[in-house]
């Protein structure tokens, strides 16, 4: 993706949002079964993208029945989930037959499986586990980082911190670390939380009886002045020094927390710092003049209408000129 921008003009627009969807989407491919949708596995990159769209716009599906109606976003759904499909089934067959030859979580799965003496799963059991990891998280972290650099473009004194340390520090420090915790406060991932109740209880002056069913807002939580000082402004600062000491878990959740906290929790922060620290050094975003912002809240909270922002290039730098060195050689 870097790569990519680079070779844009200065002054580009670019919906952010878009553009961190299709990195995220990405990253997961590479991470999760070892396939490069920006190159050898290119080809395949439109049905991925047209199957989770799919899978989207079917969880939203106000009558079930309307999924079964062949129309044409119907037809076109099936049409991508079978080409995904087919080549998760070719990738999961190289990984039994040469198990080595991958560094990826499904060969550290299939591994661990096998050294613990697990009943070997079927083939389709293998490929819809790694659909629902490829699923589970994707827009939630890619909202995340939309969420990042719509803060850091309004916040330049940050954006220029975070620049400092990436330049400094590969991969970011301690500040780095504490802009993607601040974006998370404000923006969660979990931005809404159920939880059913056990067994009669109390909270507070509240009587909950067994069997209901109990809302709690992280987002609502991070903003909330008994908590929080100036909740609402981005301050990176608080989660630094005593006053990091001072935040603890029962009022910072964007997870979650307890035994159900999010699977997904520390791959979402490295994947944010790794961004902020990679971008940082190269960019510098600006709001498109009149574009309003506005959250939409499904089941995490994205930017309504996309995310249009001004692309800027920082120019030359020690990072940067590590980057080009090492495409170079890679070339």
């Amino acid at each position: 993706m870097v790569e990519r921008w680079e070779q844009l003009a200065d002054g580009t627009v670019i919906d952010v949002d878009e553009e961190m969807t299709r990195l995220v989407t990405n990253v997961f491919a590479s991470l999760f079964v070892s396939l490069d949708l920006d190159r050898e596995d290119r080809a395949l990159a439109p049905h991925w993208c047209g199957m989770l769209a799919g899978f989207s716009r079917r969880m939203a599906a106000p009558l079930k029945i309307l999924l079964r109606v062949p129309s044409a976003s119907n037809r076109e759904f099936h049409r991508c989930l079978g080409a995904v499909e087919d080549r998760l089934s070719t990738v999961i067959a190289d990984h039994q037959s040469c198990p080595h030859r991958f560094s990826d979580l499904l060969s550290a799965w299939l591994e661990t499986s096998a050294s613990k003496g697990a009943c070997p799963a079927s083939a389709k059991s293998i490929r819809d586990q790694m659909m629902l990891l490829l699923l589970a998280g994707r827009k939630n972290v890619s909202n995340a980082l939309a969420w990042t650099v719509h803060l850091l473009a309004g916040h330049p004194a940050v954006a220029e911190r975070a620049y400092t340390e990436a330049e400094e520090m590969a991969g970011g420090g301690a500040y780095i670390a504490a802009v993607q915790k601040e974006v998370l406060r404000l923006y969660p991932t979990a931005w809404l939380i159920a939880r059913y109740c056990l067994e009669d209880d109390h909270l507070g002056q509240f009587h909950v009886p067994q069997g209901s069913t109990i809302f709690i807002s992280p987002y609502a939580m991070h903003r909330n002045p008994v908590f929080w000082t100036e909740p609402e402004s981005f301050d990176p600062d608080r989660f630094l020094g005593e006053r990091g000491k001072q935040i603890t878990p029962d009022m910072y959740l964007p997870f979650g927390v307890g035994p159900r906290t999010c699977i997904g929790n520390s791959l979402t922060e490295l994947i944010m710092r790794i961004t902020i620290a990679m971008l940082s050094p190269r960019f510098r975003f600006e709001p498109v003049l009149r574009h309003h912002v506005r959250i939409k809240a499904a089941s995490s909270l994205s930017p309504r209408g996309g995310l249009p922002m001004v692309l800027r290039q920082r120019g030359s730098g020690p990072v940067r000129q590590e980057l080009q060195s090492s495409t170079r050689a890679r070339q």
